[in-house]
């Protein structure tokens, strides 16, 4: 098999094509093609050990390929691992048996994609900071803070930072939240 370059720097199979496809593709519409010798080749062969004939090559620019012959580039973000403290699990509204995850340091809700716990679904929770949860690593407590939104605890509003307990129902929008702790007297992530 010889792979072939063509005077544009483009790679072909000699033997499928008598002449570049790409340039044949580009230049096809023109009635005048470019100065270019579109016969002028550099033939590259690849050693068969390297090489497996059942092996097809990806096919270049401008010819179609099939979806499941695509090569898809991932474009992944690290992050540091954020250890998970405790949950919210929605009991009752839109999102009724979701759990949010609530990590050490500070969390703030809103249906925003860039909030910390993103409850989307309900459209009377503030878009950025309707609240935010922080978690003490050192005391191992909980605080709940009010945000831009109305929030409550077992229907009492709040208005500074008040402790969460195990199994408080805070209610944001017109959904309820019960907090469940992970990291507490005797479990923990230090």
């Amino acid at each position: 098999m010889a792979i072939v370059l063509c005077a544009n720097n483009h790679y072909y199979d000699d033997k499928k094509n008598s002449v570049c496809p790409y340039c044949e593709k580009m230049f096809s519409g023109e009635t005048q093609r470019p100065e270019d010798n579109l016969n002028e080749q550099l033939t590259s062969y690849i050693d068969p050990i390297e090489f497996d004939d059942d092996v097809q090559l990806t096919e270049g620019y401008g010819e179609e390929v099939s979806e499941f012959d695509r090569t898809i580039g991932i474009f992944t973000v690290e992050t540091p691992n954020r250890l998970t403290a405790g949950w919210f699990v929605c009991v009752s509204g839109e999102e009724k048996g979701k759990s949010y995850p609530i990590f050490s340091g500070r969390n703030f809700a809103g249906r925003s994609l860039e909030m910390d716990i993103v409850l989307s679904e309900d459209e009377m929770i503030s878009r950025e900071k309707h609240f935010s949860v922080v978690f003490d690593p050192k005391s191992r407590n909980f605080f709940l803070l009010p945000g831009t939104g109305h929030t409550y605890v077992g229907g009492e509003p709040i208005s500074s930072e008040r402790i969460l307990q195990e199994g408080d129902v805070i209610q944001a929008g017109q959904s309820e939240y019960m907090f469940i702790p992970f990291c507490k007297e005797g479990r923990d992530w230090n």
